[in-house]
């Protein structure tokens, strides 16, 4: 039986999705026919995934998920021919000095070569400009539709996907609060009550908003595209219960990534006001994973 151990405190929840494939209907019969899912400038594209040819399992990677941890600690199971796209170098880091590189992923070798040395060498500046100008085949945090495009949909359906979602509220705090080239430099990010929460409301008021929230990673057309949807609230039990559906019989320990990231409780933050805005603007979110 895998296990699994983690050391947040976690809210525990059950959910029950519809299966992989069936749209997921409210009363309203929400669509995204009027939310585009394109690319633009304000929308970050560092993004992660792996797919596994040896185990049949594809990870889609969403933001502030404790995704890089899982990420992490799904690369010690991974086979030679897996795909493993690269991560921000700090916390590339973090597997390459344990033997655990990323791979496949890019268009040259040379260039997956050099970007791991770079991060050995902890030359992290270095590393993003690279990160930044390699050409890439897979990259950190794709999308449901965008990995089926590339494997084909019949090679997609082969394989068991899973994704992460997380509370909007501690979410958005946690998105609001984290600062990358912060992070990279090893120094802790310090942010005002009052700053976290204009961030938020910043962000809410964008109108690529859509495009940055973690429900478009794993539908498709507005279905479901995973076989299973983890609540970060109850990650530990929700993954464990993945490691045994993908066959995968061994301990592991999700290590504690990002730990200079600032930490903020959801009453500290969430305003009546802010909480209406996150209300109307993540309502998918809310219905398809019954938060309150």
């Amino acid at each position: 039986m895998a296990a699994v151990t983690l050391n947040p405190v976690l809210l525990k929840c059950t959910v029950v999705f519809p299966p992989i494939g069936v749209a997921i209907s409210t009363p309203e019969h929400l669509t995204l026919e009027n939310v585009s899912l394109s690319s633009s400038p304000g929308v970050p594209r560092i993004r992660m995934t792996i797919i596994s040819f040896e185990h049949k399992f594809i990870f889609i990677k969403t933001r502030k998920v404790a995704g890089t941890s899982v990420e992490a600690c799904l690369r010690t199971v991974t086979g030679p021919d897996d795909i493993i796209a690269c991560v921000t170098p700090r916390d590339e880091f973090y597997s390459a000095s344990e033997g655990h590189f990323s791979k496949n992923y890019a268009r040259h070798k040379a260039d997956e070569e050099h970007y791991t040395e770079l991060v050995l060498e902890q030359k992290f500046e270095e590393a993003i400009q690279l990160s930044r100008n390699m050409k890439k085949n897979y990259a950190s945090h794709m999308t449901a539709r965008t990995v089926r495009r590339k494997l084909g949909r019949r090679d997609y359906s082969d394989f068991y996907k899973f994704a992460i979602e997380r509370h909007p509220h501690s979410w958005l705090i946690s998105l609001a609060a984290y600062e990358n080239r912060a992070y990279n430099a090893g120094v802790a990010s310090v942010m005002s009550v009052e700053q976290i929460r204009q961030n938020i409301r910043d962000r809410l008021a964008r109108s690529d908003f859509a495009a940055s929230m973690n429900y478009r990673f794993y539908t498709i057309s507005d279905k479901l595209a995973v076989n299973r949807l983890i609540s970060y609230e109850s990650l530990e039990q929700e993954l464990e219960d993945v490691l045994e559906d993908i066959g995968v019989d061994s301990r592991l320990t999700l290590p504690r990534m990002k730990e200079n990231s600032q930490h903020n409780s959801t009453e500290e933050i969430i305003t009546p006001e802010i909480e209406a805005l996150i209300a109307e603007k993540c309502q998918k979110v809310f219905e398809l994973m019954r938060y309150r």
